[in-house]
């Protein structure tokens, strides 16, 4: 069944994609839809500054690999107990 423009349930949706989409865009944070088979189905927001990769070219990857990715390229940060133990 149609939504009808005029519909106030219309509204809300619109009202509520605005919003996420807003919020994917503010401070340069990034928006992703995983499918539940774990693969990316959508990504607004700064995919390209935050990844390197544009939003069309992360669709259809597995989220688990855009994960590692970001994670890989993160500086090793002792934890307050190794330094502790090593002073």
């Amino acid at each position: 069944m149609p939504i009808d423009a005029g519909d106030s349930s219309l509204a809300t949706v619109r009202s509520q994609r605005d919003r996420f989409v807003g919020f994917a865009f503010a401070a340069a944070d990034l928006l992703i839809e995983v499918t539940r088979a774990g693969t990316i189905a959508f990504v607004t927001g700064a995919a390209q500054n935050l990844n390197g990769c544009t939003s069309e070219n992360l669709v259809g990857t597995a989220f688990i690999d855009l994960v590692a990715r970001a994670t890989a390229r993160l500086p090793e940060r002792s934890s307050p107990r190794s330094t502790a133990a090593a002073g």
